[in-house]
């Protein structure tokens, strides 16, 4: 919230956060709850992606190949699918949020 405030932008004009998606049962709830927090209430749809799901995890190069992805998601005004998402983590009800996984391409949000 410290970033939002400083670039004087709302979080529900957020409409898409590259997540780093652990894939664990620990790990997905904690940080998804941490970005509900943030993003999950107002209006429109808030898109989650994890670079992850769609290339592997590439260890020290997972953070600049989520930030790659997120500068061509917004480059080419597309929200990207998550491939190989299926179902949410059990321990994530993401139901009362906006936030949501996209598990077709779309164009960006107006």
């Amino acid at each position: 919230t410290t970033a939002l405030r400083q670039a004087d932008v709302s979080a529900e004009s957020v409409h898409y956060v590259e997540a780093h998606g652990t894939g664990t049962i620990l790990g997905d709830p904690i940080e998804f709850e941490s970005l509900s927090a943030t993003y999950g209430r107002g209006e429109g749809r808030c898109a989650l992606g994890a670079v992850k799901t769609n290339i592997g995890h590439l260890e020290a190069a997972a953070g600049v190949a989520g930030l790659i992805k997120a500068i061509l998601a917004v480059q080419h005004s597309y929200v990207p699918r998550n491939l190989h998402f299926t179902r949410w983590n059990p321990a994530i009800d993401a139901s009362s949020t906006r936030l949501f996984v996209p598990t077709e391409g779309t164009p960006w949000p107006d």
